[in-house]
């Protein structure tokens, strides 16, 4: 990313990973609970900053889960 060296690039990634990770176990109490908003938000945020940190898999991710959350799936 510009304005970056290699290595605060790689700890902002690490960062980002460590974020995703911990809102695992959140994501997992709102799918057992139903809560579709709660997943539709998260998959809404990791859609648009997945990319952002070179992680172009993740923003497909949440584009799927935002959209099934959408329709309750």
């Amino acid at each position: 990313m510009d304005g970056f060296d290699d290595d605060e690039w790689a700890e902002m990634q690490a960062k980002y990973v460590d974020y995703i990770i911990k809102e695992i176990s959140e994501i997992k109490a709102a799918l057992n609970s139903g809560d579709y908003d709660a997943l539709r938000v998260f998959g809404h945020n990791i859609k648009g900053s997945g990319g952002m940190y070179g992680f172009d898999d993740i923003t497909s991710i949440g584009s799927m889960i935002e959209a099934l959350a959408k329709a309750e799936n």
